[in-house]
């Protein structure tokens, strides 16, 4: 009985990682920035799609735009202080996804933006198995198989379900989560 329980206490906390962090796409070889250079991010009623091309021309990266959705936003926002390039990253990263939008990263220094509805189909950041400490401590979309050891998936599934749904709505829950009894493992995106 112990074990079981030690099981699914190590996968509510490997699935809070993750979904906790899973907000947003970064690529984090461009994130790294020195602490000397501050931004002022500070914006009134300021188109969203101006604010990303301004970004990515600070950042020398190129975005895809899709052909069929556009951005509409404006955005009124004040960090309240001078912050770092990565912090600036993580905010827009934020406002994109409360505009219903997300980043995927297509090479080195090219992104393709899309709609957060698509977004589960994208080819992301995979990781099998990984222990948690390496995974992005950020709001990184990923997409992460776990495979169970100490628990047979079919039998604790409701248990697993239960944990995952305190996590996320019911939407995300079916997007984000594909249990495969087969090989006693999961998916979470």
């Amino acid at each position: 009985m112990g074990l079981k329980i030690s099981g699914i206490r190590y996968i509510f906390l490997i699935g809070l990682f993750l979904i906790a962090g899973s907000i947003s796409i970064v690529n984090y070889s461009q994130s790294i920035v020195s602490s000397d250079n501050l931004i002022d991010f500070k914006f009134s009623q300021k188109e969203l799609k101006d604010i990303l091309n301004d970004f990515a021309q600070m950042r020398n990266f190129n975005i895809i735009y899709p052909e069929t959705e556009t951005i509409t936003a404006k955005v009124t926002f004040d960090a309240g202080k001078k912050i770092s390039m990565s912090e600036a990253w993580e905010f827009l990263i934020k406002i994109l996804e409360q505009a219903g939008f997300g980043l995927v990263p297509q090479g080195d220094s090219t992104y393709r933006l899309v709609s957060n509805k698509k977004i589960f189909t994208e080819s992301l950041p995979l990781y099998i198995n990984s222990d948690y400490r390496i995974l992005p401590d950020s709001a990184e979309k990923i997409r992460y198989v776990y495979y169970f050891n100490n628990i047979q998936l079919s039998k604790q599934q409701t248990e697993i379900n239960n944990i995952l749904k305190n996590i996320l709505t019911d939407q995300d829950f079916a997007q984000q989560y594909i249990p495969d009894l087969t090989a006693n493992a999961m998916i979470l995106t």
